[in-house]
């Protein structure tokens, strides 16, 4: 299990599966705002350490919101086709947009509007030289027993 949602005193305690064990993350009022943050926040992870059943942030995705941080002067989204890089595991993603759309409303002073907006959703997928060593890793024998 990656993530582990615990009630404690009418808050959810969100725990991430880290390499050290369970890790607090964040907490919430209500189970499914916790539940929504989680599948956001595991889309910016790395798709290997998720495999392994770990979770680690990639850096450089832009964070949950499209921001930086303070030490990184270029605001926003990585741009697609951009590489970024699991701090734990040191795989390397490529950075991919999906687009769908939502429906939604606003309020003024006529009274309630409804709209369509195209929003578009960051996947990472593992660069082909990570594809490639994982697979050739897999079909490996055990290394230990290679140069005989």
């Amino acid at each position: 299990m990656l993530y582990e949602i615990r009630e404690k005193n009418g808050r959810f305690n969100l725990f991430l599966r880290k390499k050290n064990g369970m890790k607090f993350k964040k907490s919430f009022s209500d189970r499914q705002h916790a539940e929504r943050f989680v599948k956001d926040y595991l889309r910016l992870c790395c798709v290997v350490c998720k495999q392994k059943g770990l979770v680690y942030k990639t850096r450089g995705t832009g964070g949950m919101y499209g921001g930086g941080n303070r030490r990184n002067t270029a605001r926003g989204r990585a741009p697609a086709g951009s590489v970024v890089v699991c701090p734990e595991c040191r795989a390397k993603h490529l950075v991919e947009y999906e687009s769908r759309e939502v429906q939604s409303w606003f309020y003024d002073k006529e009274g309630r509007h409804s709209y369509t907006a195209t929003v578009k959703d960051l996947v990472l997928s593992p660069t082909a030289d990570e594809r490639q060593a994982s697979t050739q890793q897999a079909n490996d024998p055990d290394p230990r027993q290679r140069g005989s």
